[in-house]
C-alpha cells in the first residue's frame, strides 16, 4: 500500500467521521425533566442531572425521590449543599401542606447530614410527622451510625427495609457497614446470603465477605454481577475492538510456523477466565495478611506489590500450563505470543470495567498504552524462559523465569506509578508525564527487540517468509487510527458534535503521537537468523555498539532470497544480448561466498541463481548463474538494478565451501528488474 493510499485512508476515516457527528447525528438535547435526568445519570452529568431534578421538584414538591436526588448530584460541592438547605428549610416554613412541609424538612436535613453535621440533621429529621416516609429511617440510621449510636441506627435502617416503599438498598448497605463496625460477622453474613437483600449490597461487599466465608459461589456470582454492572454495548464493541486490532498484529508477526487459530482463542479466553485471579489474590491477601484495602496511590511499593506482582501472576499462568501439558510452543516466538495473547484477554476484561459507557474519552488512551503494556510485561517474562532455553542454556528455565517475573512487576509497578493511575483515574498526571513518556518509549523498544530476537531464533527460520516493516507500520497507523475515529464517534452519538470535537482535538495530540511511536517503533524488526540484538546502556535508540551495522547487513544480504528477478542485458554490455534476449525470469536460491586468493580476501555476496528458461551457451551450466548487486542498496530496492554475473562452468564448484571467484567465467555487467 503506497503512501497516498494510506494517507487518502485517513482523510476518509477522519473526514467521513466529521461530517457524521456534525452534520448527521442527531444533537442529544433532552427537553423533559425526566429525560434530562435519566441521560446525566447514564453519562455521568451532574449539573444537568440537578437541573433536571430541580425541574422535577417544582412539578412533584411532595415525591422525596426527586429531593434526594438533587443532594446526591451536589454532595461533592459544599457551598451548593449550603444553598440547598437554606432552601429547603425556607420552603418548609412556607409549604402549603403538611407532606410538602415534611419532605422539605427531610431534604434540610439529608443536606446537614452530606455536610457532617448530623445533629442540625436528626433535629430536622425529628420535625417529619410522617414517620414512615420514604428515606427517613435510612437518614436517621445513617446520623447515628455516624456518631456511633450503632444501637439507634440498627433499628430505623431495619424499619426502613420493612417499608413496602422504602430505600431498601441504600437501607441495606448501611446495615452491612454497620455490622461489620460492630463485629457482627453472623448478621452481615445474613444480608449476604439472603437472594433477596444481597442483590442489593455492591458486589464487593458480597465478595470479600463471601471469599471470607468460603462461600465460592455467590464470590464468584458477585464478581460476574460487577462485570456485568459495567458492562454496556458501547465498552464492549470498543474492547473487542482493540484486542482483535492487536491479536491481527500478533499474527502477522508470527510467520515461520503459524499458531492455529483456535489455539489462540483458547488462550485469550484462559486470559480472561485469569482475571477473576486478581480478585481472588487481593482478596486472599487482605484475608490472610490483614493488610487493610487501602490503595496508596502515590507509592511506588503499592504499585510493585499489589498490582504489579498480582497482575503479571494472573496472565503467566496460562502461559506456564501450555508450557507443562502442551506441545503448542516449538519455536521461541510462540512464547511471546502466547503470553502476549493471554495478556490481551486480561485486558480486555480490564477495559470492559473501563470502557463502562461515561468515560468514553479515554478508549484510545487505553488501546495504546494500557493494553501495550500489560502485552509488553508478559512478554519480558516470555523472555526470560527463551534466554534460558535457547541462549544461555547453562541457566535453569524455572530461575529464569522467576527473575523476569520480578523485572516484569516491577517495571509494571513503575509503569502504573509514573502514570498516576488509580481505578477510575481517566487523565495522566501532568507532573509525571515526561517522565511515563520516555519510559514508554523505551517499552516500545524493548518489545521490539524482544520481538526480533525470538523470531531470529526460529528453529523453522526462512528468509523465503519475510516481514514488511512498511505494511506492518501502515497496518499500525490505520488500525490505531480506527480506535481514535471511534471514539470520536460515540462521543458524537452519546454528546454530541460540540463535545465530541473537544474531545478529538484534546486527544488528537496524545493519540497521535502514540500512533506514530506505536507504528515506527513496533515494525523496526529485521530478521536476520540466529542473531541476538541487544540495547545499549548509552541510548534507547541503539540497538548494539559492535553487531547492528552486521545485523542490518546480513539482513540485506538474506532477504532478497527467494525473490524473484528478470535478467536482461545490458545497453554496454552486447556480448549478453545473444544469451539474454527476450529477458529470462529467474529465482533467487542462496547466498555465497567467493575467494579472492591474490586479495586475501572474500566477496560474501553473491546469490545463485536458477534461469527459467536455460541459457543457450555451451561452456557453462545453462540453468543457473551467480549474482553480485552493485551496490548494497540495490538489495532493498524495487525496480531496475545492475549486478555483475558469472557462469558455472560445472555444478562442482558449487559444492566447495569456499570456492575461488577465478574459476568462474566472467560475463560483465547485467540489468536485474526486481518486482
Amino acid at each position: 500500500m503506497k503512501l497516498i493510499h494510506i494517507f487518502g485512508i485517513l482523510v476518509a476515516m477522519i473526514f467521513g467521521s466529521y461530517l457524521l457527528v456534525n452534520f448527521i447525528l442527531p444533537e442529544p438535547h433532552p427537553e423533559k425533566a425526566e429525560d434530562k435526568v435519566v441521560f446525566a445519570k447514564k453519562y455521568n452529568l451532574p449539573k444537568l442531572a440537578a437541573t433536571g431534578y430541580s425541574q422535577l421538584i417544582e412539578q412533584e414538591p411532595e415525591n422525596p425521590d426527586h429531593y434526594f436526588g438533587l443532594i446526591s448530584q451536589a454532595k461533592s460541592s459544599a457551598v451548593e449543599l449550603n444553598r440547598l438547605s437554606v432552601s429547603f428549610v425556607r420552603q418548609a416554613k412556607q409549604a402549603p401542606n403538611e407532606r410538602i412541609s415534611n419532605v422539605a424538612h427531610l431534604a434540610a436535613g439529608l443536606c446537614e447530614a452530606a455536610l457532617g453535621d448530623h445533629f442540625q440533621a436528626i433535629f430536622n429529621f425529628n420535625k417529619v410527622s410522617q414517620v414512615e416516609l420514604k428515606y427517613l429511617n435510612y437518614a436517621l440510621g445513617t446520623s447515628y451510625k455516624s456518631l456511633r449510636q450503632y444501637s439507634r441506627a440498627r433499628v430505623y435502617l431495619e424499619h426502613e427495609c420493612k417499608l413496602p416503599q422504602g430505600f431498601h438498598e441504600g437501607a441495606v448497605r448501611e446495615l452491612f457497614q454497620l455490622f461489620s463496625l460492630t463485629n457482627n460477622d453472623s448478621a452481615r453474613m445474613g444480608l449476604v446470603l439472603a437472594p433477596e437483600t444481597r442483590s442489593l449490597l455492591h458486589p464487593d461487599d458480597v465478595r470479600k465477605a463471601a471469599f471470607a466465608k468460603g462461600k465460592m459461589g455467590i464470590y464468584l456470582g458477585a464478581i460476574l454481577r460487577m462485570l456485568w454492572l459495567h458492562f454496556n454495548v458501547t465498552g464492549f464493541l470498543a474492547a473487542l475492538g482493540v484486542m482483535l486490532i492487536w491479536l491481527v498484529y500478533l499474527m502477522k508477526l508470527d510467520i515461520f510456523n503459524p499458531e492455529k487459530i483456535q489455539q489462540l482463542l483458547v488462550v485469550l479466553g484462559l486470559g480472561m477466565l485469569m482475571s477473576v485471579g486478581v480478585f481472588i489474590m487481593a482478596d486472599s491477601r487482605q484475608l490472610l495478611l490483614n493488610l487493610g484495602d487501602v490503595a496508596h496511590g502515590d507509592n511506588f511499593f503499592y504499585w510493585v506489590l499489589d498490582v504489579g506482582i498480582v497482575e503479571e501472576l494472573v496472565k503467566i499462568i496460562p502461559l506456564l500450563g501450555l508450557m507443562a501439558f502442551t506441545k503448542w510452543l516449538d519455536e521461541p516466538f510462540d512464547f511471546i505470543l502466547y503470553a502476549s495473547v493471554s495478556a490481551l484477554g486480561f485486558a480486555f476484561v480490564e477495559n470492559g470495567l473501563y470502557y463502562d459507557g461515561i468515560r468514553l474519552n479515554i478508549i484510545h488512551a487505553r488501546a495504546m498504552t494500557a493494553v501495550v503494556g500489560h502485552m509488553f510485561h508478559s512478554s519480558i517474562i516470555a523472555y526470560g524462559i527463551i534466554l534460558c532455553k535457547y541462549r544461555y542454556r547453562h541457566f535453569p528455565v524455572w530461575l529464569g523465569g522467576i527473575l523476569a517475573f520480578l523485572l516484569a512487576s516491577l517495571s509494571h509497578g513503575l509503569y502504573d506509578f509514573l502514570l498516576g493511575k488509580g481505578i477510575y483515574v481517566e487523565v495522566l498526571n501532568k507532573e509525571v508525564y515526561p517522565a511515563f513518556v520516555l519510559f514508554f518509549l523505551l517499552l516500545i523498544l524493548l518489545w521490539a527487540n524482544i520481538i526480533n530476537n525470538s523470531l531470529n531464533q526460529s528453529p523453522f527460520f526462512d528468509y523465503k517468509h519475510r516481514l514488511r516493516p512498511y505494511k506492518l507500520m501502515s497496518y499500525l497507523v490505520i488500525a490505531l487510527t480506527a480506535v481514535l475515529v471511534f471514539e470520536y464517534l460515540t462521543v458524537g452519538l452519546h454528546y454530541g458534535s460540540l463535545v465530541a470535537n473537544r474531545s478529538l482535538l484534546n486527544a488528537s495530540a496524545n493519540g497521535s503521537f502514540m500512533i506514530l511511536v506505536l507504528a515506527v517503533g513496533l515494525s523496526r524488526i529485521e530478521l536476520v537468523k540466529g542473531a541476538w540484538r541487544g540495547i545499549h546502556w548509552r541510548g534507547i535508540l541503539i540497538y548494539s555498539r559492535t553487531d547492528e551495522g552486521r545485523i542490518r547487513r546480513i539482513a540485506d544480504q538474506k532477504r532478497i532470497i527467494g525473490s524473484n528477478l528478470l535478467l536482461s542485458a545490458y545497453a554496454y554490455n552486447p556480448s549478453l544480448k545473444a544469451y539474454f534476449t527476450p529477458d529470462i525470469c529467474a529465482q533467487v536460491e542462496k547466498q555465497l561466498s567467493l575467494s579472492l586468493p591474490e586479495e586475501l580476501a572474500v566477496e560474501s555476496d553473491w546469490y545463485e541463481v536458477a534461469l527459467s528458461t536455460p541459457a543457450t551457451w555451451d561452456f557453462a551450466l545453462c540453468d543457473r548463474v551467480l549474482l553480485k548487486f552493485k551496490s548494497r542498496d540495490e538489495l532493498k530496492r524495487k525496480g531496475e538494478s545492475l549486478a555483475l554475473v558469472l557462469a558455472i562452468p560445472q555444478a562442482s564448484l558449487l559444492a566447495e565451501a569456499l570456492p575461488a571467484r577465478e574459476d568462474f567465467q566472467f560475463l560483465g555487467w547485467i540489468k536485474v528488474i526486481q518486482p
